[in-house]
């Protein structure tokens, strides 16, 4: 409900036109943003979906488990462009949202519930699950937006962390799918502290683990390379 109640927010809203400009300034296409059902939460002064979850009978305790509420119990999720998370059979389980303007933290991710827990998810895996066989390969990178640009420029085996370090679920669930695993990490201090801890991991796990290099963030990379190059 709340996915499809952000999603029609950003499409449809005028309050979500700044959201909207921030997705087309990333080099989003309009098919991307509904393949992955990317939504807005609009700011407090505007109705949110509190408000619309009341009217389809979605009661308190239905929205705390879901992890929606704030800890003064409002909405959690304010002003901010909303990518939703699915486990490995598709069932959206919680969100990343970005904020727009300065506010901190700058991604907000849903907090731990029965659902969701960030040891085991990987972002965007429904959706790539099929390339990742076809591949034999996944590509793991640290950001939504990553997984999207790429996506969207032809590689459709990537999955991100969200905002963990590679755990041993997470290559577990991989290599079930995939004979060789590459990190394409952001080339900075914890990118490498990252790729360290998962070499180790995969080592334990007798994995085949490889290691990609881009001199920035591969989404902006990207907006300025094609993929053949």
């Amino acid at each position: 409900a709340a996915t499809a109640y952000y999603h029609k927010y950003l499409l449809k809203s005028p309050a979500a036109e700044e959201a909207r400009q921030y997705l087309k300034s990333r080099g989003f296409e309009q098919s991307t943003i509904e393949e992955f059902r990317l939504g807005y939460a609009p700011p407090r002064e505007h109705p949110g979906f509190m408000q619309a979850a009341r009217k389809v009978d979605l009661d308190r305790g239905a929205l705390e488990a879901a992890g929606l509420l704030s800890q003064r119990g409002g909405g959690r999720f304010v002003d901010r462009v909303m990518f939703p998370i699915s486990d490995r059979r598709g069932r959206i389980v919680g969100f990343g949202a970005r904020a727009l303007g300065d506010v901190k933290p700058k991604y907000l991710n849903s907090p731990e519930t029965e659902l969701f827990n960030k040891r085991s998810l990987l972002y965007g895996f429904p959706q790539v699950a099929e390339a990742v066989r076809k591949e034999g390969a996944a590509l793991v990178v640290e950001g939504y937006t990553d997984v999207l640009m790429l996506y969207q420029s032809g590689i459709k085996n990537a999955v991100a962390t969200l905002g963990t370090a590679m755990t041993e679920q997470h290559l577990k669930t991989l290599s079930g799918h995939a004979d060789r695993i590459y990190l394409l990490f952001d080339p900075d201090e914890a990118g490498e502290k990252a790729v360290e801890k998962a070499a180790v991991t995969a080592a334990e796990l007798k994995l085949d683990l490889r290691v990609l290099r881009l001199p920035e963030d591969p989404a902006d990379w990207l907006l300025e390379h094609t993929t053949g190059e």
